[in-house]
C-alpha cells in the first residue's frame, strides 16, 4: 500500500502503516529502505513516484545504470547481484545487446533456457564476462548439440549433464556423443 501509490508522503505513511498493521513485514522492510534511501540524499529512478512507475521506468534497459545506483543507495539487492548488474549494464555500454531483446532477469532466463538460443546466450555471458574463456570454448562445442536437442539424456546444463552421465547406464551414451564433439577420447 505505502510506495504503491504515491513517494511525497511516504515518511507519514510509513508510521500509519507500522501503526495500525496493514503491510506485511516484508513490504515494510522495502518502504523502509526507500524512506531511508530517500533521507540520505537519493533520487527516485526516473523521478518515478510510486512503486508500480519505478518498476516500469527499470524494466526498459536503457535506465540500467540508473536503477543500478538507487538500488545499491536502497540496499535492495545483495552485493552478488550488484556486481552482476554492473557487469551486465558494462556489457550494454560497450554495445552488446540483450540476448532476444529480453527485458528483466525473468524474461531473459526464459530465453536462453530454450536450447535454441544458446548461441545468442553464450555471446552475451562472454560480453558480459559471466563466463570463463575456457568454460566458453568447452561451451561452444557443446552449443549445436544443445541447440539441436541431441544432448546425452536430453540434459541441458552442465548439472543435468553430469548428473545423467555420472550413471553408469549412461556413461557409454555420454562418452560417444562427449567423443563426437571432440571433448573427450574414447580412452578417456
Amino acid at each position: 500500500v505505502l510506495f504503491r501509490s504515491n513517494i511525497a508522503n511516504i515518511d507519514e505513511c510509513l508510521a500509519f502503516a507500522e501503526e495500525h498493521g496493514i503491510m506485511d513485514e516484508d513490504e515494510l522492510q522495502e518502504a523502509r529502505q526507500v524512506a531511508q534511501a530517500l533521507r540520505s540524499g537519493a533520487q527516485l529512478p526516473g523521478n518515478c513516484q510510486s512503486k508500480n512507475e519505478c518498476e516500469a521506468y527499470c524494466e526498459d534497459v536503457t535506465h540500467i545504470r540508473e536503477c543500478l545506483n538507487f538500488a545499491e543507495q536502497a540496499g535492495f539487492l545483495p552485493e552478488e547481484e550488484l556486481a552482476e548488474a554492473r557487469r551486465i549494464a558494462h556489457a550494454l555500454d560497450s554495445g552488446a545487446r540483450l540476448p532476444g531483446d529480453c527485458q528483466g532477469k525473468d524474461e531473459c532466463d526464459a530465453y536462453c533456457s530454450n536450447p535454441s538460443n544458446i548461441n545468442e546466450c553464450l555471446d552475451f555471458a562472454e560480453a558480459a564476462g559471466f563466463i570463463s574463456p575456457e568454460e566458453l570454448e568447452e561451451a561452444r562445442k557443446f552449443a549445436p548439440l544443445i541447440a539441436r536437442g541431441e544432448m546425452p539424456g536430453g540434459c541441458t546444463s552442465k548439472e543435468e549433464c553430469e548428473a545423467y552421465c555420472s550413471q553408469e547406464a549412461n556413461i557409454e551414451e555420454c562418452v560417444e556423443v562427449f567423443a563426437s564433439i571432440g571433448v573427450m577420447s574414447p580412452e578417456e
